[in-house]
């Protein structure tokens, strides 16, 4: 962002000299400012205040709504973090730094953050700051710096749900259930009205083939919020894989409803139910 501020100020003054510049040629090589060349100049000027304001004003603007998006969006993770008068440079750059990680330019977020984490003096922000961070890491697939920036968070505050939620979902990508299971435990623990640790926890069971274990967790997820159509869809999954073809297809229903490909879905169904009677043919 320094950058571009840059090179647009450059841009600016250099337009700006070419303007002054026009009418005082005119006079050096004629002896006088011709109509011509006042003319030109005004035109120039006005291009400047234009390129001004189209290029500052309205990118500043346009900062503006992007952050606001994001406050609304990731409030409940950086609801707290640099919210004081004296921090407001600072929270600028936690937003600057988000929208780093939501175009997907980690490395370049991730020095951003570890810029503010020298910052840091509450509880709340080292958490924003190392949320997004192991965000960055698990998103560009460095496991390992993910487990241990979330189990940094984590030694400054055990409780957060959410960051227990996220490390297990870094130890699913490596395959490892039972740290799964240990940290969606954790998640759950800390905050029961969390429906992404009960959800994480019936996905991480369902992969393992206890589906009716799984059950109670995508219930429990879904009873906290309606519209999550990954625990519908892994309860679909699970009921087709136990018989259950009646509540197969009502959760399947209310998953595509809210947002899972009905097609990939019904592939997945068709998967299992072909499964479970290739089991039972075996078994007679």
């Amino acid at each position: 962002m320094k950058k571009r501020k840059i090179i647009l100020g450059i841009c600016f003054f250099l337009l700006l000299a070419i303007t002054i510049a026009m009418p005082v040629i005119d006079y050096l090589m004629n002896g006088q400012v011709s109509s011509n060349s006042i003319k030109g100049s005004v035109t120039l000027l006005i291009g400047d205040f234009l390129f001004l304001i189209r290029h500052v004003v309205v990118y500043s603007s346009g900062d503006k709504k992007t952050f606001a998006v994001y406050e609304s969006k990731y409030e409940n993770i950086i609801g707290g973090a640099f919210v004081s008068p004296e921090y407001k440079k600072e929270r600028r750059k936690l937003l600057v730094a988000i929208d780093l990680y939501n175009q997907n330019k980690f490395n370049k977020a991730i020095d951003a953050f570890n810029e503010l984490l020298s910052k840091c003096q509450l509880s709340s922000e080292k958490y924003a700051v190392l949320m997004f961070m192991g965000l960055c890491y698990t998103d560009m697939g460095a496991n390992e710096m993910a487990i241990k920036t979330y189990e940094k968070l984590l030694s400054y505050d055990m409780s957060k749900s959410e960051a227990w939620s996220n490390l297990g979902y870094v130890y699913k990508k490596m395959g490892n259930f039972e740290k799964q299971i240990e940290c969606y435990t954790q998640a759950i623990s800390f905050d029961k009205s969390n429906p992404y640790a009960y959800n994480n926890m019936a996905q991480a069971l369902f992969t393992q083939g206890l589906y009716e274990e799984a059950i109670p967790y995508a219930v429990k997820a879904l009873e906290i919020k309606a519209n999550l159509h990954q625990s519908a869809s892994c309860l679909s999954m699970c009921y087709c894989a136990i018989g259950d073809d009646e509540k197969c297809e009502h959760y399947a229903k209310i998953a595509i409803s809210n947002g899972s490909s009905e097609e990939g879905l019904r592939t997945l169904i068709s998967r299992l139910r072909l499964a479970r009677n290739y089991k039972e043919n075996d078994d007679e």
